[in-house]
């Protein structure tokens, strides 16, 4: 579908609005210049038209390409006709601000004011990079309105030099928000979204919405930031994971190793951090990252959430908004992101000086057991973008763990002495539920005391899980699925290799070597390193071993 399909013709009217020529073509839409005939001024105006999943008919009406696309159409566009009625509210002069927006063709359009000026990208182009004094003037206005925006639970998303506008008086303004989405407690649907390669965090190339916060926007004006200090752009985050994961090394070059004379070290330190790769160790809020750029006004103090929320954001009528008008100009990447997941829940570790510790250590591996498979399993389908399996839930793995603690922990109570402690199978397979067995039949895969103290106490040599092969294979998968996301070849050759993968890490466990089970995980983190679910695992084995570790044996 070519842009002149897609877009409405010059003279269109939409009921005062006269499109008068298409400003830019995004993932998610196309924006006009028009003229508003009501009020004799120029506007510009945002068509939700995603273009992956709908066409324009020679109506002019916009339909999805099929039927199959017919709900996730009409999800997107409640959702833009709702972000629309809420950044219209948003009154900030340096934040866009949407003057209308009205259903009409089987769509929705967001009504902006049209200024006139120059996108950062044109003024980067021109002189390659800008003094620190010139950057604070720009960027400082618009964290403090990028605050306020994350205080009202929405992140932007899609920061970069193209949306950042500077008006003829020299004023910025952050541009496009019509990516934005409100991320907290809110479901992510399988819908068509755009990253732009450099800028996007590589949590916004997978499908977890709850990993994306107002650290997906530090990410993206860190990465202004860099490329208008050192003249050129960041590495690509998903180029950044395949580097991670084949060598270990990042490819990211720090901004304080390039020739950056004029800035400080305090300055680049900070543009360095909010381009971290994991999205957990980056700066968590505008307020913390200001603090390090050394860009917080010395009197002031952090506000509380309540005064975030009520005393810096002006809901100001909609009739007296002003909006600039977005100019969508550099390429970006299309993926498609499948359905979000729900956390997993840390499951308390059984504790207290009545427990010895080989049976601290056995139950231990039975809660890790179930959580491990939980986690990872999760990880798999999501990571892939397909259903998850129906057998068995996340919720009931964590329900088992939780029960199977309460009732180990009940008869450990009642009788602590070792003939009559009870014994604990780990489950046969993922989800299922773990047996209580008593003294007479012990189950096979429990070891000797002696052997437990062994395996949480010293870490003998530990062998690989990733073989040199199986790491290029890997890397040849994802290298395709980079290129075309709907490849289910390689999708599920890709997800049979990790199955394999936590099949090992499960009889590790079993076993009750959590130090290998532990050592494994690592291993495998790279191939998802923002998966937050990976990195609960790691910590629940770790937490399970220092307890198993830290009880005295009597």
């Amino acid at each position: 579908m070519t842009e002149s399909r897609n877009a409405l013709s010059p003279g269109y009217q939409l009921h005062w609005y006269v499109i008068q020529k298409v400003l830019g073509q995004g993932g998610f839409g196309i924006t006009y210049l028009a003229e508003d005939t009501n009020l004799n001024r120029k506007v510009a105006i945002k068509e939700y038209l995603p273009v992956e999943i709908a066409v324009r008919e020679s109506d002019s009406t916009v339909s999805p390409v099929s039927g199959d696309h017919g709900s996730q159409y009409q999800w997107g566009l409640d959702r833009f006709i709702s972000e629309a009625q809420t950044l219209a509210r948003f009154s900030h002069p340096n934040i866009v601000r949407v003057l209308a927006v009205f259903p009409a063709n089987h769509t929705a359009y967001m009504i902006m004011e049209f200024e006139q000026g120059e996108p950062l990208h044109e003024i980067l182009r021109r002189r390659r990079t800008l003094p620190v004094s010139e950057l604070h003037e720009l960027l400082l206005p618009l964290l403090d309105g990028l605050e306020q925006v994350h205080a009202a639970g929405f992140i932007h998303r899609d920061i970069k030099p193209p949306n950042i506008y500077i008006r003829d008086n020299g004023n910025p303004v952050l541009l496009d928000f019509g990516s934005a989405r409100q991320s907290f407690g809110l479901e992510t649907r399988t819908l068509t979204t755009m990253v732009s390669p450099g800028y996007a965090p590589f949590e916004q190339y997978t499908s977890k919405g709850e990993r994306q916060g107002p650290w997906t926007d530090i990410y993206g004006l860190a990465a202004t930031l860099y490329r208008s200090v050192t003249g050129v752009s960041p590495a690509n985050a998903m180029d950044r994971s395949e580097s991670i994961l084949n060598t270990g090394k990042d490819l990211l070059l720090p901004a304080g190793e390039l020739r950056t004379e004029g800035y400080g070290t305090a300055f680049l330190s900070a543009i360095d951090h909010g381009l971290t790769f994991r999205a957990e160790e980056r700066p968590q809020s505008i307020h913390a990252w200001r603090a390090e750029l050394g860009w917080v006004d010395q009197a002031a103090e952090a506000p509380s959430a309540g005064e975030a929320t009520t005393q810096r954001i002006d809901m100001a009528p909609v009739e007296k908004t002003t909006v600039i008008a977005p100019r969508e100009t550099e390429a970006s990447t299309f993926i498609d992101i499948g359905k979000d997941t729900a956390r997993i829940e840390q499951v308390p570790t059984p504790s207290g000086s009545g427990w010895r510790k080989p049976a601290l250590a056995l139950v231990a591996s039975v809660v890790a057991m179930l959580l491990l498979a939980a986690v990872i399993r999760n990880w798999i389908e999501s990571a892939l973008h397909v259903p998850a399996p129906v057998a068995v839930t996340q919720e009931q793995d964590i329900a088992v763990g939780r029960q199977e603690e309460r009732e180990i922990t009940a008869v450990q109570t009642r009788d602590p002495q070792p003939a009559t402690s009870p014994h604990v199978d780990s489950p046969g397979q993922p989800g299922q539920k773990p047996v209580l067995r008593d003294a007479e039949n012990p189950p096979q895969v429990a070891e000797s005391p002696a052997r437990n103290e062994s395996a949480e106490v010293e870490a003998p040599a530990r062998t690989s899980l990733l073989s040199k092969e199986d790491r290029q294979n890997i890397a040849a998968l994802q290298s395709r699925l980079k290129r075309n996301p709907r490849d289910e070849q390689a999708a599920g050759e890709l997800r049979e290799k990790l199955r394999g993968y936590l099949k090992q890490i499960q009889g590790a466990v079993r076993q009750g070597d959590l130090v290998q089970a532990e050592s494994w995980v690592e291993e495998i983190r790279p191939l998802d390193p923002e998966n937050r679910n990976l990195t609960r695992a790691v910590e629940l084995i770790r937490k399970a071993r220092r307890q198993a570790a830290a009880t005295p044996n009597d």
